[in-house]
């Protein structure tokens, strides 16, 4: 009779560490799709944040270089312009104004190539800025599994 009442305290106990686990295990489930749908977000709107950055660069870059452009066709059409009054004799103001004009270009050039290597440092700090974040995502993926 011991054994049978002792045998029935071990089956109810078992039944109780068995809801246990049961209310466990669906707590560990929801705190895990709250985390999932966490990790979603946040890697949405660093794509998003992402994504508006690249765009604005892009629309810098091509209004730069539709302004630059248009700066090459105007100095080539004054150099022509140039060309054609030197036609005859060209005086020592005449070569100071072309020497003005290519200096001006010249600074204008070295402008856009230097906003060029900057565009380039930014996306690969926004590329670096990702991986980190994805490193961290994982990091915290593994701790959630583990």
């Amino acid at each position: 009779q011991k054994i049978d009442s002792t045998k029935t305290e071990l089956t109810a106990s078992m039944r109780k560490l068995d809801q246990k686990i049961d209310s466990t295990k669906t707590e560990l489930t929801a705190s895990m799709r709250k985390l999932d749908q966490k990790i979603d977000s946040s890697v949405e709107r660093l794509d998003q944040k992402i994504d508006s950055s690249v765009e604005r660069l892009d629309q810098k870059i091509d209004s730069s270089v539709h302004r630059l452009a248009k700066m090459i066709v105007n100095n080539q059409m004054e150099i022509r312009e140039i060309n054609h009054s030197m036609a005859g004799l060209a005086t020592k103001d005449d070569i100071n104004r072309i020497m003005n004009v290519l200096d001006s270009f010249t600074g204008k050039v070295q402008n856009y190539d230097r906003a060029t290597v900057l565009h380039g440092h930014v996306l690969v700090e926004v590329e670096t800025g990702l991986k980190d974040h994805e490193k961290r995502i994982t990091t915290l993926e593994s701790r959630t599994l583990g």
